[in-house]
């Protein structure tokens, strides 16, 4: 194997941790309180041209949910695992603002749309950040890009991009046969369990309960 194929894939929740302060989502219409989300994290590191390092991937499991905290605040959850539990895995405390729901930072911020689009840039601890997608209905759509000023821990040059991209979307729970026997599609079951998660906002390991689809 290549070396370039070697250099450990760095996780989201570390990326993060350091790329991004906020997240904003949009009006119950487009993002639904408390709907479970399941699919996919597919991670990508692109090394600037002529670096000789070759690019790496890893796809992955996740799940989201905007779950409700109190009278106009909720937290976004978003749960994925790469290489080990966890490691592409952020929560965000929010707030409601107008027809959605918004945190931010004084170096960034993001805001979806009322029809669903997600829109962001900005800059994080020296760090460029891009974050775009689409929530809506049954389906989310969510990218993650940041791009290191400087050399990396893992041996990736000034200018690599990590992206992490989510495609995720609501299943509802199998409905049980007449028989009590699990019906066919969707979850059998979701379950939670209580994580240590990082807060975008505070840059602290939040223990939260984080939904699992059993199928």
């Amino acid at each position: 194997m290549a070396e370039g194929t070697r250099r450990r894939f760095p996780a989201l929740a570390a990326a993060a941790a350091i790329a991004l302060a906020g997240a904003t989502i949009a009006a119950d219409a487009a993002v639904p309180v408390d709907k479970v989300y399941e699919g996919v994290v597919s991670a990508r590191v692109v090394p600037p041209k002529g670096s000789g390092v070759r690019a790496t991937s890893r796809h992955g499991s996740a799940t989201a949910v905007l779950e409700s905290t109190g009278k106009d605040a909720a937290q976004l959850i978003l749960d994925g695992r790469l290489e080990r539990d966890g490691d592409a895995s952020f929560l965000a405390p929010l707030t409601r603002s107008g027809d959605g729901w918004q945190g931010r930072s004084d170096d960034f911020e993001l805001a979806i749309l009322g029809d669903g689009r997600v829109r962001g840039e900005g800059r994080f601890g020296g760090q460029p950040m891009r974050f775009d997608g689409t929530w809506q209905g049954n389906d989310l759509r969510l990218l993650v890009e940041i791009e290191t000023p400087g050399d990396t821990t893992g041996g990736f040059p000034a200018g690599t991009r990590f992206q992490f991209q989510y495609r995720l979307r609501h299943v509802p729970e199998r409905p049980e046969s007449a028989a009590g026997e699990p019906g066919e599609g969707g979850c059998r079951e979701v379950v939670y369990r209580l994580k240590l998660t990082p807060n975008l906002f505070g840059g602290t390991m939040n223990m939260v309960s984080v939904p699992e689809c059993v199928n």
